[in-house]
């Protein structure tokens, strides 16, 4: 779950579904569309669910901690007042002028903060994983570590890609599909020499800690930890080159690595709570008691699920359909993207609060399920 399986599934898409296998890409294409309904947007929901679940207690809670106080009213309020700016600005230009260049600026704002977003949870499940096993770096080694995520993101994203191969045919079906229009970032040649080698010796400088943790402390990362780090690192950012399919293959994967620790912090935090309820009675609590709590938190999934079918789906599927017969009709989808773009970056900035080591309650719900 957290990217040895994203291996076998790039080796498998390079034998079995080259791009030019238009059936195999529809397929494939219809398999990762479908299972995002299982897997990618229930996990953009539990992010929803962990950040306003008791949000003015975290708010009280966090109230003589000013950094964490503001980072919570921050994307709890501030960034989706912003985020609903820019969708009504999205929606007047569509509606009043037919344009849709600034839905463009918000896809393009969508894919930099996603991949950014990716870089940084390879980082924190490495040091996440790592602890678990007892594992600890200084402050300078986990500087290098998230270093080398930013330098390996912004080198990628501004880095041009190679052509995929795909024929005229599918080519000119696809550009008259498309109504977003997304501009490609250009970076100067020499900013991308300096952002490579900023790559190389960030990279160099994460194999130095490994090898220091390993042999001068004595202490070797865990296999999963590291298999997670380089593979949503490298095989994420480096897509074209490997395979064009794996940028619609790649959310699946770390959407599952979000899972994992959606699942340990749920069942930690479980067991927290029937630890405290047999303290509380002085003795295990009844079996039904226990099931009830297991059971809140099992439908935290479901929740999660229809969440993610209403906001990805139905809701902005309708809007569509309605406004599809304005007397000025916008293209179908528009809205469909629209919630992509908004919930895609909300997710970054909610991401950036409730996963950091300030937040006490995450820490403890993750080592509690190690327990």
């Amino acid at each position: 779950m957290v990217g040895g399986g994203s291996l076998i599934a790039l080796l498998l898409l390079m034998i079995f579904v080259p791009p030019q296998n238009k059936a195999g890409v529809i397929y494939v294409g219809t398999m990762v569309y479908w299972g995002s309904f299982i897997c990618n947007n229930p996990h953009f929901m539990i992010s929803y669910q962990l950040l306003y679940s008791g949000y003015g207690a975290k708010l009280h809670q966090f109230s003589h901690t000013r950094p964490m106080w503001w980072r919570y009213v921050n994307v709890g309020i501030l960034v989706p007042a912003v985020l609903l700016l820019l969708l009504g600005i999205m929606t007047y230009d569509g509606v009043t002028h037919a344009s849709y260049q600034w839905l463009g600026y918000g896809t393009d704002a969508m894919f930099f903060f996603v991949g950014w977003h990716y870089m940084k949870q390879a980082f924190g499940m490495f040091i996440m994983l790592s602890a678990l096993r007892k594992v600890y770096y200084s402050a300078l080694q986990r500087r290098i570590m998230l270093w080398n995520s930013y330098a390996t993101w912004f080198f990628a994203w501004g880095f041009p890609h190679p052509p995929v191969p795909v024929d005229n045919e599918t080519l000119k079906s696809i550009k008259n599909a498309i109504i977003i229009p997304l501009t490609t970032v250009s970076l100067p040649a020499w900013l991308v020499c300096i952002l490579g080698l900023a790559v190389l010796f960030t990279t160099i400088g994460v194999f130095a800690v490994l090898w220091q943790v390993w042999v001068k402390e004595g202490k070797r990362p865990p296999i999963s930890a590291m298999i997670g780090y380089f593979s949503m690192y490298y095989l994420f950012a480096f897509i074209f080159w490997m395979h064009p399919l794996w940028i619609m293959v790649a959310p699946f994967f770390h959407s599952l690595q979000y899972l994992f620790f959606v699942i340990a912090y749920k069942r930690g935090h479980a067991r927290k709570e029937l630890n405290n309820l047999a303290r509380k009675l002085g003795q295990q609590p009844a079996m039904h008691d226990a099931k009830k709590i297991r059971g809140r938190h099992e439908r935290f999934y479901a929740y999660a699920f229809l969440l993610g079918l209403s906001f990805f789906l139905i809701i902005p599927l309708c809007i569509d359909l309605y406004a599809m017969h304005l007397p000025r009709p916008i293209p179908a989808g528009f809205f469909m993207t629209a919630f992509s773009i908004f919930i895609n970056i909300h997710h970054y900035f909610i991401d950036n609060v409730i996963w950091r080591k300030e937040n006490s309650d995450v820490g403890d719900h993750l080592f509690q399920w190690s327990r």
